[in-house]
């Protein structure tokens, strides 16, 4: 079992948990059968382990120590990381995704698409390798991530708000071939982003340090 989604011992409430190719149910001390993951949605809640193929019905919460694998899912809801979280194949989200103070989030999906923000707020480990297509529908903020030995890109997505990098402390920075409906904006990063010799389109401004990577 890989995780525990709703309830707790003792509580009176349901106690759902996830597990690889099956979920157990707990109704008041009753157990029931194992049933195929593949035939439910997932209520959401704590993540740790490896899910895959699945849709979660509410948000997900990656806890400090945990390591939770996304394998291509999609959340109607928000996603918190403070532990370590892998997000591989598609993947989609209606509301947030954000990687909290000491969090690490390492994006290698083939398309993701994000409904809300895609926020890293000083993060100890962040990475972005989707594929063109790629979508957030609200701004892309990467504030304080500490990691001076990685390079951060964020080439070839829609972002309908602004693309902001402040504080970031990495290696390289490259912003490249991105549609961008609001402003990009850059301000004390440790280096000056490039856009690769890709220009972006930017319909707002482009400031501080990501002026003239159009």
């Amino acid at each position: 079992m890989y995780g525990r989604l709703r309830g707790s011992p003792g509580s009176g409430r349901p106690i759902a948990w996830w597990g690889v190719g099956a979920v157990a149910v707990v109704l008041g001390g009753l157990g029931l059968a194992a049933l195929p993951t593949a035939a439910y949605a997932i209520p959401g809640g704590v993540c740790n382990g490896t899910i895959s193929n699945q849709t979660f019905q509410y948000g997900v919460v990656v806890n400090p120590g945990a390591t939770c694998t996304l394998d291509n899912d999609s959340v109607r809801g928000f996603v918190n990381v403070y532990g370590v979280l892998n997000i591989t194949n598609n993947f989609s989200i209606t509301g947030s995704l954000i990687d909290r103070p000491g969090g690490q989030l390492f994006i290698q999906a083939s398309v993701i698409s994000v409904g809300g923000n895609l926020r890293i707020d000083n993060a100890a480990a962040f990475s972005f390798s989707a594929s063109p297509g790629s979508t957030v529908n609200g701004d892309f903020n990467i504030v304080g991530l500490s990691s001076p030995d990685s390079s951060l890109t964020v080439d070839g997505t829609t972002i309908d708000g602004s693309l902001n990098l402040i504080y970031d402390n990495v290696g390289s920075i490259q912003l490249g071939g991105n549609t961008v409906d609001g402003n990009i904006n850059c301000h004390a990063d440790l280096v000056n982003p490039t856009n690769g010799g890709i220009p972006n389109t930017v319909k707002g401004r482009e400031e501080g340090q990501c002026a003239n990577l159009g």
